[in-house]
């Protein structure tokens, strides 16, 4: 019924498809962080402290944006006796 060009060529197509799939969704959803958000837990009495640093042209490019990626950098007591 089939022969074997036309299996191969239908293989090769679901192959190729699902690599462009790939690549679109990748490009599409993937986020470079825009900036990083330090947690300090080097006090364990107290609740973690927050500092977000981001640089003035990440932060003129992110106003409009709904959905950012941060970079996260954990400050532990061993940390900050450095």
């Amino acid at each position: 019924m089939f022969d074997i060009w036309s299996i191969n060529v239908f293989l090769i197509g679901m192959i190729v498809g699902i690599v462009i799939g790939f690549i679109i969704y990748a490009l599409r959803f993937y986020r470079l962080p825009v900036g990083v958000i330090v947690v300090d837990v080097s006090e364990p009495d107290n609740d973690p402290y927050l500092y977000l640093n981001i640089s003035k042209d990440d932060l003129y490019n992110i106003i409009n944006k709904k959905v950012v990626t941060l970079e996260v950098n954990r400050i532990t007591t061993s940390d900050s006796q450095k």
